[in-house]
């Protein structure tokens, strides 16, 4: 059987699967998903390689952090493709990627 991982599940999926009663840090996350990488039973399919970079560095913290995830996947995405990420959320200042952040009227 092959099975299909998606870096988007989420930490919550990860720590099910690992029968694990605490959140994994970040850093549990990417050794977890390094491991799931050289596993043949699952197929990962191609993005493009500068983002992995990026994710990783935007990522790697050495505690839980389930809210960075999706932060930092959008940012690693917005600055291999070269776009302004526009947003509300001022937290996207900290990412090096080129940011418009909105005001809310």
């Amino acid at each position: 059987m092959k099975w299909l991982y998606t870096r988007y599940q989420g930490t919550p999926a990860l720590h099910f699967t690992l029968n694990q009663h605490t959140p994994l840090t970040n850093r549990q996350a990417w050794r977890t998903f390094e491991a799931l990488q050289a596993d043949a039973r699952v197929r990962f399919f191609p993005e493009w390689p500068a983002l992995d970079s990026l994710l990783r560095r935007h990522s790697d913290l050495n505690q839980p952090a389930t809210n960075i995830w999706g932060d930092a996947y959008l940012a690693a995405y917005a600055a291999v493709n070269g776009a302004t990420l526009i947003t509300f959320d001022e937290g996207f200042a900290k990412y090096d990627v080129k940011t418009l952040i909105l005001e809310p009227t």
